[in-house]
């Protein structure tokens, strides 16, 4: 249980991302949450879709703003960031603050938005984690 927001507003293009700038925000409380859609890290992100720019190599459905769990191998790089790996290429994850990461991790599922993020000429793939609840560690 928790808050859901919805936004209304107009879009934009900001770093490779459609945002929304936005007009009206409306919460309502005491709703369920969707379920995270599991997903393989080559997945991530998608293809072109609209306004949206497509993820370097992406494949599939465009899933980006979308909340999804994906798993792999972990990679410290500092105190708020980290990567994971299955296999397909590393996917840099952000954390928000006060989520703390552990450098000894050696795997994690991560629940988090799906984003994307220009890095010179490309649109990589890049994890929001909310909170420190959405990362299972070993």
């Amino acid at each position: 249980m928790g808050d859901i927001v919805r936004v209304s507003g107009t879009g934009v293009v900001t770093n490779g991302e459609a945002a929304l700038e936005p007009m009206s925000v409306i919460v309502k409380t005491r709703e369920t949450f969707p379920a995270p859609i599991g997903m393989p890290l080559r997945a991530l992100g998608g293809s072109d879709f609209g306004i949206q720019s497509w993820i370097t190599g992406g494949v599939g459905l465009n899933n980006i703003g979308l909340l999804v769990r994906t798993w792999g191998r972990f990679g410290y790089v500092d105190r708020s960031t980290f990567t994971i790996d299955d296999g397909s290429g590393p996917v840099k994850c952000v954390v928000s603050a006060g989520v703390m990461i552990s450098p000894n991790w050696q795997f994690v599922v991560v629940t988090g938005i799906s984003s994307c993020e220009r890095v010179g000429d490309e649109i990589q793939r890049l994890l929001r984690v909310r909170g420190q609840d959405d990362i299972v560690a070993q």
